[in-house]
């Protein structure tokens, strides 16, 4: 979980602070027993993609190697072997909670521009929609010998190159409240 620094800004003059991202994720942080990473501020996007592709890549470069020393061990099958791969991604979510206004900035820092699904700008009075991001890590596996942009595992002689590719849907929530039908009862 990552939310918006209370501070928001490194060099914050003000004594404003700001809660409202991270109490927001305060409750799914609680029930799950999470912490909240508020370590970036505004125009720290950079900086939180950063951190991100970093989690994501070791999460990934950990799952292949199991998968690959499940293979090994376990003699798997082709398909047993292409079914975890498959799982290498799909076993986290990572949410986000940001300044609106800076939220296009923070797609970019991920990758995401307007061919991925994600527009440049975000309507100031949109408080109802959700950016899914998702992000695929399309893995190619040689020899040895191919070694360009490629990341060895440890304890395997196999040389293994990958791209990370993303795409956006952005999800109408239904909370806002000028967009919804109000029933009154007297």
């Amino acid at each position: 979980l990552y939310a918006l620094s209370e501070a928001r800004y490194k060099h914050q003059t003000k004594d404003h602070k700001n809660f409202r991202e991270v109490e927001t994720l305060i409750p799914t942080a609680t029930k799950f027993h999470l912490t909240v990473d508020q370590r970036y501020g505004v125009r720290d996007e950079g900086n939180l993609a950063l951190d991100f592709f970093e989690t994501l890549s070791k999460s990934v470069a950990e799952s292949v190697d199991n998968t690959l020393t499940a293979k090994k061990t376990t003699n798997a099958t082709e398909s047993h072997t292409a079914e975890g791969a498959r799982d290498i991604c799909n076993n986290g979510m990572v949410v986000v909670n940001w300044k609106h206004s800076r939220i296009p900035n923070l797609s970019a820092a991920l990758g995401c521009g307007k061919e991925e699904g994600c527009p440049q700008k975000y309507h100031s009075k949109d408080f109802d929609t959700v950016w899914l991001l998702t992000f695929q890590y399309s893995i190619e596996m040689g020899n040895e010998s191919k070694k360009s942009h490629s990341r060895n595992l440890k304890n395997s002689p196999i040389a293994v190159e990958g791209d990370w590719k993303v795409s956006a849907q952005l999800i109408k929530e239904g909370f806002d409240y000028n967009n919804n039908v109000v029933l009154r009862f007297r």
